[in-house]
């Protein structure tokens, strides 16, 4: 048996062992926020304070909505407002069907209602025929995809289209942050 010495490093603070002399050297050093300097709370996987994080994220936001494309609720396309998204809303991982929804939550919950909400995008089951057919002929003879006719396969493909339009229960929507719903002047 070949046996080869091996060299770790290990934190003096917590034990932790490491491979690399540096990383054992800084585990457990404090650390310092990268905005504004602020001590960070010791094991923090963080790089930013909960303030500079907080304000981050509010400059993001602002970003986001100053490009977005921006609806009222009288002039929305109703593909876009099917479901809408936003942050302040507690239920349903944010997701409601009708602005009276958020407005209730909000009340309940003493919480100021948003200037604004995301318009969602709906996703329902999709199948490319052409994928699936191709895929499962990878495994037949070199030629077996060519021995299937097109008309065949439009045939199997308006069946399969007509099959996930019954299915319903699969739509999902997902939030679009590139447009959002004005619900207040501000």
């Amino acid at each position: 048996m070949d046996v080869k010495e091996v060299i770790c490093y290990k934190c003096g603070k917590c034990g932790l062992v490491y491979h690399v002399k540096e990383w054992a050297e800084r585990c457990c050093k404090p650390k310092k926020c990268e905005r504004c300097g602020a001590e960070l709370p010791y094991k923090s996987y963080w790089l930013l304070c909960d303030k500079c994080r907080a304000e981050k994220e509010k400059e993001e936001e602002l970003k986001r909505f100053s490009k977005a494309q921006k609806y009222s609720i009288k002039n929305v396309p109703p593909e876009r407002c099917e479901m809408m998204y936003s942050d302040y809303y507690g239920y349903n991982e944010g997701y409601f069907s009708e602005i009276e929804e958020l407005e209730e939550y909000c009340a309940d919950n003493d919480i100021e209602m948003p200037g604004y909400v995301y318009c969602t995008s709906c996703h329902q089951l999709n199948i490319d025929v052409d994928s699936l057919v191709e895929n499962k002929c990878e495994d037949l003879h070199e030629d077996a995809y060519e021995w299937i006719g097109e008309k065949d396969i439009e045939e199997l493909r308006t069946f399969v289209n007509d099959w996930c339009k019954k299915q319903t229960g699969t739509r999902t929507f997902y939030v679009d942050r590139s447009a959002v719903i004005i619900i207040k002047e501000k």
